[in-house]
């Protein structure tokens, strides 16, 4: 008897510590998994794509045809992934966030490690960004503005950004349907 009340407690101790260590995670915008997320900041699950192909007005303007996803989680994180089919003939490219001014807000090429065919396209990629989000706070890719001056001496804001890919593609990043 005196055997299995120690057995007992031993269990209990265990599963007392591993509850305790998996409760102390905490995410991005600093929500965590075991608490009520009534006091964090939640955001919307949200998702957006660029869609780059010279042959659609409006898509894009340059040589690569693809499609880039972003998905946006409630912590804020978000994933982005995607293919290109061509425009990456010479097997070189980077992959850059910027607001529409052109004012570089990500380069990503690194965490993106995109692998090039031989046809002159992409393999899949995808990664999840801590950093970034598409409209959990005012930083987000999808409400981030750029004052522009225009000639009337009148200040225009334009909202959203883009994704270039290469040097010579860019593509809006819009919310879909």
């Amino acid at each position: 008897m005196k055997q299995f009340i120690n057995l007992t407690l031993f269990f209990v101790l265990i599963a007392v510590a591993a509850a305790l260590q998996t409760g102390e995670q905490s995410f991005a915008h600093g929500s965590n998994v075991l608490e009520k997320r009534t006091d964090t900041k939640k955001c919307p699950c949200s998702f957006a794509g660029s869609i780059f192909d010279p042959f659609v007005k409006d898509a894009s303007s340059g040589y690569a045809r693809g499609f880039v996803s972003y998905a946006q989680d409630e912590q804020g994180c978000t994933i982005i992934s995607g293919q290109f089919s061509k425009g990456f003939e010479d097997h070189n490219g980077t992959f850059l966030l910027v607001d529409a001014c052109d004012n570089l807000l990500f380069d990503i090429s690194k965490e993106l490690d995109v692998k090039f065919t031989e046809d002159g396209g992409t393999q899949t990629f995808s990664y999840k960004f801590d950093y970034i989000n598409l409209d959990c706070d005012s930083n987000g890719l999808l409400v981030v503005e750029c004052k522009v001056k225009s000639y009337y001496r009148k200040r225009q804001s334009r909202s959203g950004s883009s994704m270039k890919a290469g040097s010579s593609s860019t593509a809006s990043v819009r919310r879909l349907p």
